[in-house]
């Protein structure tokens, strides 16, 4: 059995072999709110889904990881594209900040809530549009943010 620790190298992002689905869909997984690391395919991307994960990414990253975030999401987009937010509730922080001590000393200096996010990515990140899609059996709502067509210079 081979133990592996630390992060793994993802594999050569490959280019679809078509454009038709589902050739042309490519999953990354990666830290998207490090500094550290550069991530390919800047303005390419038709849709970004982000479901269940502003909470961590505050609590271990604070209000700049999920600004980070949301900054990297909208400059990823192609112009049109599409932006799938699952915030959880301010409700569900309070319970996980007793993750670690990392996660109570991070909960203590947010000042960011969810119910800020729709405006914060209309009116500072550039969306020019949303709509809330659903919401789950748990209450989470689901977001469409559309990226808009390219502004004209």
């Amino acid at each position: 059995m081979r133990v592996s620790r630390g992060p793994l190298s993802a594999p050569p992002l490959l280019l679809p072999s078509s454009s038709r689905f589902p050739q042309n869909v490519t999953f990354i997984q990666g830290d998207y709110v490090s500094l550290q690391e550069l991530w390919p395919g800047r303005g390419q991307y038709d849709v970004i889904i982000c479901l269940g994960v502003t909470k961590w990414v505050q609590l271990h990253s604070g209000d700049g990881g999920v600004a980070t975030l949301f900054r990297r999401a909208y400059q990823s987009l192609s112009p049109g594209g599409l932006f799938i937010l699952q915030p959880q509730p301010w409700s569900s922080y309070c319970r996980s900040k007793r993750a670690s001590e990392r996660t109570c000393d991070a909960f203590r200096t947010l000042r960011f809530r969810p119910e800020q996010f729709t405006w914060y990515l209309t009116e500072r990140e550039g969306f020019t549009s949303y709509r809330m899609l659903t919401h789950t059996g748990d209450k989470r709502p689901i977001y469409l943010f559309n990226k808009g067509p390219a502004r004209r210079k």
